[in-house]
């Protein structure tokens, strides 16, 4: 097998490279001698970027800027919980990326949706509805794991239950099965058709 790496671009085999259990196929994306140049040169320049700065404000470790800390993502294994680069130069590191190799990058994209189903659910949940990570878990659970009408514990035609909301404001109200939100869906969200709807039933029978 061999695998081209992402800096110096010549084709090696695998044992040239490390494992990265994070990659699709669970190697690193530069080769040994690479990774280990580029270790080598990062290291002197991180010790220059964490130079002392403002309190409330971080470096970031590719445009050297003095940014606030809001702008870092998070990343639990760092000393101070944020990421290295701030959240604009990140963005254009993956971008770049995505070029250069777009066939690498949705491989490695699939492999992380499929390892991380949770994860991905509530970032689309937060890009969606504003909703926070852990708040659909914290919903379901207020809810005893089952839908908010009808109590079926069933979510329907999809893994996890829909998250309804009102279509005006766009807040959420709640957790509901396949057929409940189609069913609201089909009555336009009216309360006055729903009213209409059960005194049909009570009069028909």
């Amino acid at each position: 097998m061999l695998k081209t790496c992402y800096a110096c671009n010549e084709a090696k085999p695998a044992s040239e490279f490390y494992p990265n259990n994070q990659k699709a196929d669970g190697l690193s994306t530069y080769c040994k001698p690479c990774f280990r140049a580029k270790q080598s040169a990062y290291k002197p320049r991180k010790v220059a970027v964490e130079e002392a700065h403002p309190e409330g404000m971080k470096r970031c470790s590719k445009c050297e800027s003095c940014k606030p800390l809001d702008a870092f993502g998070k990343n639990r294994t760092t000393r101070d919980g944020l990421q290295y680069a701030c959240k604009t130069c990140s963005v254009a590191a993956v971008t770049e990326s995505r070029h250069k190799d777009p066939t690498s990058h949705r491989r490695s994209s699939k492999n992380w949706r499929l390892n991380n189903l949770d994860r991905h659910a509530d970032n689309h949940a937060k890009r969606r509805y504003g909703l926070e990570h852990g708040s659909y878990a914290e919903m379901l659970e207020s809810q005893g794991g089952k839908c908010a009408i009808c109590e079926t514990s069933d979510t329907g035609n999809t893994k996890r239950f829909h998250i309804d909301h009102c279509h005006d404001t766009n807040k959420v109200r709640g957790l509901l099965c396949t057929n409940c939100n189609t069913g609201l869906g089909q009555f336009k969200h009216s309360e006055d058709l729903l009213e209409k709807a059960i005194g049909y039933l009570v009069l028909k029978g």
